[in-house]
This record gives structure tokens, C-alpha cells and sequence, in this order.
């Protein structure tokens, strides 16, 4: 009878997606969130098969089936179809999973092939015209879709005040919902795990773990069920703990039975709490805090211990929780163990060997490339050879860099950095070729506006299919945005890495909270550092010509360059909201270097003139201009902030309560431009002789 009325259904030309119950419901979820009603689920009845299926989307111009097929690999797909030019009798397209999760890849692939593009968990490409694009038929010949990497992952850190932070953790039947479309965003773009930090906040009150139980079992479920594999991260030594997370010991020299107490007792809390619902995450990852650490035999023992425990609770759950470990950086943070002096974090290596390190990087860098002095490194070889190391001995290994390093670096400057694609495509490239292709990769990620969505986007995807060069990658990722965008975001990528990685350029790029000057004064530096306006005045007159000529005449350079990518793109707008945001990016881009080129301006012109009263003219005469750019900065921003894909983004640029350390959304700061108000601050007190106050940039 449902095929009998489905013969009479008038075929609009709108996509009709045929499938099996077991699928039905996924799919469905899977369609609702693109939001366009010309892609719709065929009705689906009990006893309906893979034959039905094909049956029903034979009837209709734009028909596809989605099925599982336990012939194909899990985790992988095939496309098969006719070429309806020659066969009209059938004019059905046939998408073929593995499991769950292949057949939610093969239907992305399919709709991609039609223009739809998810590029944002709370917005996708819709294609204005269904008619210009066809499927098939010479690339749907049934040919396995294979990933290169099994793990293709994605962290958005929920200690930092970031979208996925109020989804995930802070219980709500909105938030919940936001945090499903994320899930499904990853699976769209061929990723399958998802994790995040925990935070102390369900440790210290009862009924806020409850909440967060059942918010968060909700979220295990729905992720399970589309063949995503979940992860918490924690803290070990509460020590350590500096952004508030959830953390498992206090005293680490306690003794083993109290220890083991507590870790098992904390463990549960995130698990299984007593008497509230399994939360099954599938892995659980430990991190040891930053810029200071405990003993090494202390810490070997306790991250033992917390192998054990875990090991107890798996079992006591009837799972594997497989238990890993962030390798974090810090070239000063180093330990002499086993008669050799290593980095702190490498003590995992004398650790439980069922423990899989996780090997971290900060912001843009690489691990071939110079790491301009961040967390001390001048490059990050030696993570690099602890990769390679568990490569060699055929043990697991995930890399963990970042897309974003919002503590006053990048988004929160704001500053648009495609850069990140280009060095995350450059890891994975130059390990394959040094004969160590990665298996696991997954992608610390502090927020998506801003265009930061799109590495997350390129990087999911290079690790089901390494493009041959990252350029290719940006085409191939973002077709919606026209021909001209797509090169200029490749040659701004390009230009960022040679000014701010090769040039050392990154430092006056980025901005500098008072958090940053407290722990400089301690010698703890986390991103690049950069000279004071005061040192610039106290260098000799050789040294500040030095620094003209190595800083300020580059960075102006990179304002000169940056602002001639505008131009071009702006001339290809389409006005969509995706080529919106890459042309505010630019703009700030240029406007951050033309800004702060004047700043110095200022000071090495008072430095210069010995502080005499022309030269104190000139210098407020640079001043003056570092404040018209700074009030062009603040247009954008305006138009930037009220073009966020985010459904409320006053949760992002306001003021915020949440448990994190920090009071505030990530884009706060940019919104009120604090870190350019601040380097004008310290400018206008130093050589204008005035006694503004500090804003600080940190809390509220």
C-alpha cells in the first residue's frame, strides 16, 4: 500500500531520502538540522528493507537511498548510481554505510555533491537551485570511501567560555539541542569523536551534578547513536588545576588507599554518579595542569593509580574507558628521571603503558617549524620524536594541536587566522611523507566565530582524505564562497606564516592581558613574548633601529599586504554570511597591524627624541592615528558581532555567568577591543605623560 500511494506522490525535484526503521530516526535528525524542506525522509514502515528503500527512491527524480550493507567497513561508505541520461528506469542513487556512522557519511557526501555545505554546527550552505547540480553519475561507482586516519576528532575546551561550553555542560533543553547539532556537525564533516574538559563546579554542589548527569547522559546517547566515540578531559593533581576543572586528587602524597578513594569516588561522579544515570563516556583524558608540576616518582605513581581505578570502574561497568594523557608544552618545565633530563609531561612515558599520549601543541605552530619561543620552544622537535617514538614501537598515538588559542592571541584580539589550516595540513602532511602518516587527530578548538569554524571544518576533513597541498583543501572545503574568497584566504594563510611564524611577527599581532605581565615577572610565559613599550624606551639607539627594521617596518609590510587581499574578495561578494565574515576578518587583520605599527611609531619616536617636545608631537601625532584605525576596528567589530552564526550571541561578547574561571563570553573582549584600548593605555600614560588606568583585559 506504501509503495501504491507513493507512485501517486507529485515529485517536486526536491531531494527524497529513502531508508530502513534502524536508519530512520538518525537520518531524520540528520535532515531537520540543515533546515531546507526540499530535502525530505520518505515514510518509512516496519517491515520495510534495503530493497523497499531502493524501490522508493527509483520514483523520484532526486531519489537516494541510505542503507547499511555489513559487506562495506565500518566507519565507511560506498556510492553507487546509474547514469540517468541512459537509464531512465532508474533514476535512483544509492548511498551504502558499513554502519550508523558511514551512512550519515555518505549521505553528507551526496548532498555536498549538490551544494550544501556544513560549514557551522548552527548554520549550513543551502543551494539556492536544485536543478544546477546533479549527482553522479562517474564518481558514484561504488568504490569503498576509506578514512586515512581512524580517529578524526574535534576539543572544544570547555574551560575556556567558549559556544560548546554552554552546550555541553550547562544543563538546558536549548543548550542540549545546540549540543546535538555539534555532534551532527562533526559527523557531517567525517569526524567521529567528540571530547571535553570537565569542570569542578559538579564536584562541589550535589544538585548541579545532577543536573549535569542527566544533561550529559542525554548528550552520550544521542552521540552513541550516531557512532561518535566521547571523551572528558580532567586534571590529576588539583595542584595544578588553574581554570577550574574537574580534578582527581588533592594530595598527591596522601596515602595509596585514600588516594585510590578519592579518585574512584571522582571518577564515579563523572561515570556513573551513585544513583543517577550512566554517563558512558569512552575514554577519559588526564591533564597535569601548566607551569608547574609535582615529583616525578609522584607522578608516575599517581597516573598509575588512576589506570587502576579506571581499569576497576570498566570492569564494574561491563566497557573499556580507555584511559589517555595530554603530553603537554613547556620547555622550562623540565625533570631529570632515569638519568636523563626530559619534560614533565613526557613522564607518561614511564606510566601505565595502556595510557595513550595525546601530543599537544599551542597555536599556529608546527611541529617541524620554528615555535617562536611559545611556552618557551623554539620548535616542538621533541614532541615530535615522542610522536614518532610510539609509531615506531607500533603503539596508539594521537596528536592534539589547536585551532585557536584564545587567551589574548586570536579571536579574542579579534584576529582571522587561516594560518591554522595551513599548519595543520602541514603536520599532516610532512609526517606522511617522513613515513608517519597519523592515525589519530584530534583538534583542541576555543570557539567558531570569527572563521575559526573553518579549520576545525579542513582539519576534520584532512583526516578522512589528505588533500596534495592546502590550498586544495580550501577549494575543495568551502565551494560555496566564490573562486576570488577562496585565493585570498590562501594568500592570507601564506602571508600570516611567513610574518607571523617565520617573521616572529606574532607577538604584536596578539594581545597582552595583565595575567600575562604578572607571570612574565615570575619567568612563566605561555605565548610568544614581546618586549614592554618601557624596554623599547630603555633599548640603546642601536637596538631600537635593530627592532625597526626587524619589527615595525614588517608588521607595517604585513598591513600593506593584508589590506591589498581586501580589494579582491570584496569585489567577488556574493553577500552571503560566510563571505561577510571572511571580509570583516581581513579587515581586522589589517587594521590589528596597521594599528599597532602605529603604537610603535609612538614610542620609539618619544624613545628617539629623548622625550623632548617635538618629539613628543610626533609622538602624539602616531597616537592619533593608532585611534582613527582603532575607531575603523570598532565598525567592524559592530558589523562582525551582529552577524554571528550563533543563535544568541550576547552569550558570546557578554558578560557571563559560568562555571569557568573567567566571567565573560570568549568575545568579550573583542567586542570592547580591550587589548588594542590597553596598548593604547600604556602608550598615552608613557609618553603622554597621563595616568589612565590599566584595564587589565582580564576579569570584569
Amino acid at each position: 500500500m506504501l509503495l501504491l500511494l507513493l507512485a501517486c506522490v507529485h515529485d517536486d525535484g526536491g531531494i527524497v531520502v529513502a531508508t530502513t526503521p534502524d536508519l530512520a530516526p538518525v537520518l531524520q535528525d540528520f535532515i531537520d538540522d540543515i533546515g531546507d524542506p526540499r530535502v525530505t525522509l520518505a515514510p518509512v514502515s516496519e517491515d520495510d528493507d534495503a530493497d523497499d528503500a531502493i524501490r522508493v527512491a527509483r520514483r523520484y527524480e532526486n531519489g537516494l537511498t541510505v542503507t547499511i550493507d555489513g559487506g562495506v567497513a565500518s566507519g565507511c561508505y560506498t556510492l553507487t548510481g546509474r547514469d540517468p541520461t541512459t537509464e531512465q528506469e532508474d533514476r535512483g542513487f544509492h548511498a551504502v554505510g558499513g554502519d550508523v556512522l558511514g551512512a550519515q557519511y555518505a549521505l553528507a557526501d551526496a548532498l555536498e555533491q549538490r551544494g550544501y555545505g556544513f560549514y557551522h554546527p548552527e548554520e549550513t550552505v543551502i543551494p539556492a537551485d536544485l536543478t544546477s547540480t546533479v549527482w553522479g553519475p562517474y564518481d558514484w561507482n561504488g568504490e569503498p570511501r576509506i578514512p586515512d586516519q581512524s580517529v578524526r576528532g574535534l576539543d572544544p575546551h570547555t574551560l575556556h567560555p567558549i559556544e560548546f561550553l554552554q552546550d555541553a555542560w550547562m544543563p538546558g533543553d536549548d543548550n542540549l539541542e545546540r549540543a546535538e547539532r555539534v555532534v551532527d556537525w562533526l559527523v557531517k564533516n567525517r569526524g567521529n569523536q567528540l571530547q571535553w574538559p570537565g569542570l569542578e563546579d559538579i564536584l562541589t554542589s550535589s544538585s548541579d551534578g545532577a543536573a549535569w548527569a542527566d544533561h550529559t547522559a542525554a548528550l552520550m546517547d544521542y552521540a552513541h547513536e550516531r557512532g561518535v566515540t566521547t571523551a572528558i578531559g580532567i586534571q590529576l593533581f588539583g595542584g595544578s588545576n588553574l581554570q577550574e576543572a574537574f580534578d582527581l586528587i588533592d594530595d598527591p602524597e596522601a596515602p595509596e588507599d585514600d588516594r585510590r578513594a578519592t579518585m574512584d569516588e571522582r571518577l564515579h561522579v563523572l561515570l556513573h554518579p551513585p544513583g543517577g544515570p550512566s554517563v558512558a563516556f569512552d575514554k577519559v583524558n588526564l591533564s597535569f595542569g601548566e607551569f608547574s608540576g609535582e615529583d616525578p616518582d609522584v607522578f608516575i605513581d599517581n597516573v598509575d593509580l588512576f589506570a587502576d581505578v579506571l581499569r576497576g570502574i570498566s570492569a564494574e561497568e561491563g566497557r573499556d574507558i580507555e584511559p589517555d594523557a595530554t603530553i603537554h608544552v613547556g620547555a622550562n618545565q623540565t625533570v631529570t628521571y632515569d638519568d636523563q633530563e626530559i619534560l614533565y609531561y613526557f613522564l607518561v612515558k614511564y606510566a601505565d603503558p595502556t595510557i595513550v599520549p595525546y601530543i599537544h601543541t599551542v597555536m599556529y605552530y608546527t611541529l617541524f617549524d620554528d615555535a617562536g619561543g611559545a611556552y618557551g620552544h623554539d620548535d616542538f622537535s621533541e614532541h615530535r620524536q615522542y610522536l614518532e617514538d610510539r609509531m615506531d614501537a607500533g603503539q596508539p598515538v594521537a596528536y592534539f594541536p589547536e585551532s585557536a588559542y584564545w587567551c589574548a592571541f586570536d579571536n579574542p584580539v579579534p584576529l582571522y587566522m587561516p594560518v591554522y589550516i595551513k599548519s595543520r595540513f602541514e603536520d599532516m602532511k610532512e609526517l606522511s611523507e617522513a613515513g608517519y602518516p597519523l592515525d589519530q587527530h584530534v583538534t583542541f578548538s576555543s570557539g567558531w566565530e570569527w572563521g575559526y569554524w573553518q579549520t576545525d571544518v579542513a582539519v576534520l576533513r584532512m583526516g578522512w582524505s589528505l588533500p596534495e597541498t592546502w590550498e586544495d583543501a580550501v577549494h575543495a572545503d568551502f565551494p560555496s564562497l566564490p573562486q576570488a574568497t577562496q585565493d585570498g584566504i590562501i594568500a592570507l594563510g601564506n602571508l600570516q606564516e611567513s610574518a607571523l611564524i617565520v617573521g616572529r611577527l606574532a607577538p604584536w599581532m596578539a594581545g597582552r592581558d595583565a595575567f600575562m605581565d604578572i607571570g612574565r615577572s615570575a619567568g612563566i610565559v605561555g605565548q610568544p613574548d614581546r618586549p614592554t613599550f618601557d624596554e623599547i624606551v630603555a633599548m640603546s639607539a642601536d637596538d631600537r633601529a635593530a627592532f625597526k627594521t626587524t619589527v615595525v617596518e614588517p608588521l607595517r609590510q604585513l598591513g600593506v599586504d593584508t589590506r591589498d587581499l581586501l580589494a579582491p574578495v570584496q569585489a567577488a561578494s556574493d553577500g552571503t554570511v560566510w563571505q561577510r565574515e571572511v571580509e570583516d576578518g581581513i579587515e581586522i587583520d589589517a587594521l590589528r597591524a596597521e594599528y599597532m605599527t602605529a603604537v610603535l611609531d609612538a614610542v620609539l619616536a618619544y624613545a628617539d627624541g629623548n622625550g623632548t617636545t617635538s618629539a613628543t608631537t610626533t609622538a602624539a601625532a602616531d597616537i592619533e592615528a593608532a585611534e582613527s584605525t582603532f575607531v575603523k576596528a570598532q565598525a567592524v567589530v559592530a558589523r562582525r558581532h551582529a552577524d554571528l552564526h550563533d543563535p544568541d550571541p550576547t552569550r558570546l561578547t557578554g558578560l557571563l555567568e559560568n562555571p569557568t574561571f573567567y566571567d565573560y563570553g570568549y568575545l568579550h573582549h573583542a567586542d570592547t577591543l580591550c587589548f588594542w584600548q590597553r596598548d593604547d593605555v600604556q602608550v598615552r600614560n608613557l609618553v603622554l605623560g597621563e595616568a589612565n588606568a590599566d584595564p587589565g583585559c582580564t576579569f570584569e
